[in-house]
């Protein structure tokens, strides 16, 4: 090869040529990802650092769903105490309730967490500000707790309006 041809070959590299573009830059998928993912990592170290911010280590499958769902639910929880008795729209009685709510469900779930370190033989300590550190975890009657919530979920669903049809779907329909 002559001089030239290298040379041409050399500044060919790292281009590819698409049909009527005379070429487009190679794109490097795996540099990309591996930026992404710095990227990624950077804006979790610097929400870590906030005083606000609690890290979580997920190690079970199910806790990254409660994690997402903690997420969204600290999310919400502000929103209507912020929004309460200043949007119209938002009816104060109705918001107390889903407050009260929200409670509930923490206890049952540090009562969940109870349960389970009884049953692993460990003695339980629930986080700071909750009041289940009376629960005597050997005398809980689980079948009927679960029973409770299954109701719990069945009554809400049974109460939700039907999910309404998205507009793309309505087009196909008609």
């Amino acid at each position: 090869m002559t001089i030239e041809n290298e040379q041409g070959k050399e500044q060919g590299k790292g281009q590819k040529k698409a049909k009527g573009q005379g070429g487009q830059p190679k794109v490097n998928k795996a540099q990309q990802r591996a930026e992404l993912q710095q990227k990624k990592l950077e804006r979790k170290m610097t929400r870590a650092a906030q005083p606000d911010t609690a890290v979580v280590s997920r190690k079970a499958l199910e806790t990254n769903a409660m994690v997402a769902l903690l997420g969204q639910n600290d999310y919400f929880i502000t929103q209507l105490r912020n929004k309460v008795g200043y949007d119209p729209k938002i009816d104060v009685s109705k918001a107390m309730n889903l407050l009260q709510i929200n409670g509930a469900i923490r206890n049952v779930v540090a009562i969940a967490n109870a349960a389970m370190q009884h049953t692993l033989g460990m003695t339980y300590e629930p986080p700071r500000g909750l009041e289940v550190t009376k629960l005597d975890p050997a005398k809980l009657e689980l079948e009927k707790i679960l029973e409770g919530l299954q109701a719990i979920v069945t009554a809400a669903e049974a109460t939700a309006p039907a999910e309404t049809a998205k507009p793309a779907e309505l087009k196909k329909v008609a």
